[in-house]
């Protein structure tokens, strides 16, 4: 091989290598690109712990109300089964369960004492209520009455008639088996209105009236110092009139 053969292979092979040489040039460029972007970011730590808690806490959120969306359908099922779509009312909330019972459905006018008719009902809202599978729950019993004032011997006034109702209810639901110490008691007379009670004119809603006279029955979560909630009025004596 001649001298002018030897530089012709060098110069060619020189011809088929020189790309490498612009490769590595632009690796590198672009390695000192991300690193010089990576150091003058600030990672979104914030954000991200934001969406990770958004999401673990609407996982845990939906495994949690589980049993309360259960105990929903469940007091639907009964209200369907009693027929009395018109009296009672189940509502989910995102404390629980809200049942409002009305007053039609469970007293006699101007009693507190609970219908035999009524019972049926109330003891499958028991047992709706203990086959929900969440331990730590309490139940909050609340009387309501209209603006129509009452006053006789046995109810001086709304907050007695509301009160006893309330209590009536609660005793049932003892007796039925729920522990004393997960229910409160509440007698509210006629200042919590579903509806009005009056229209603009000051004119009485009979319709509206009867609404309002109603039994709450709230089933929501408890913590360990909620449950040590009594029930109050349970010693009273429920005589027929």
């Amino acid at each position: 091989m001649t001298i002018h053969q030897y530089r012709d292979n060098k110069s060619d092979e020189g011809e088929e290598d020189a790309w490498l040489t612009t490769y590595a040039d632009c690796v590198t460029l672009l390695l000192c690109f991300f690193v010089i972007l990576l150091s003058v970011s600030e990672p979104k730590i914030d954000k991200f712990e934001a969406i990770t808690e958004a999401m673990t806490s609407g996982f845990v959120t939906d495994i949690i109300e589980l049993p309360f969306k259960s105990l929903y359908e469940d007091f639907q099922l009964i209200i369907e089964d009693n027929a009395v779509e018109l009296d009672v009312a189940a509502e989910y909330t995102d404390q629980g369960v809200r049942l409002d019972v009305g007053s039609a459905a469970l007293f006699a006018p101007g009693s507190a004492v609970i219908l035999p008719k009524a019972l049926p009902m109330l003891q499958q809202i028991v047992l709706a209520i203990k086959e929900m599978n969440l331990k730590e729950y309490r139940i909050e019993v609340e009387g309501h009455t209209d603006d129509i004032p009452v006053s006789n011997a046995r109810f001086p006034s709304n907050w007695e008639l509301s009160a006893l109702r309330a209590a009536g209810v609660a005793r049932v639901l003892i007796g039925e088996g729920i522990e004393k110490d997960r229910l409160q008691m509440s007698a509210f007379a006629d200042t919590r209105p579903k509806v009005p009670n009056e229209d603009a004119q000051g004119m009485p809603i009979p319709e509206n009236q009867a609404l309002n006279r109603r039994i709450v029955i709230n089933v929501v979560r408890a913590d360990s110092s909620q449950l040590s909630l009594n029930l109050n009025l349970i010693s009273i004596e429920l005589g027929h009139e």
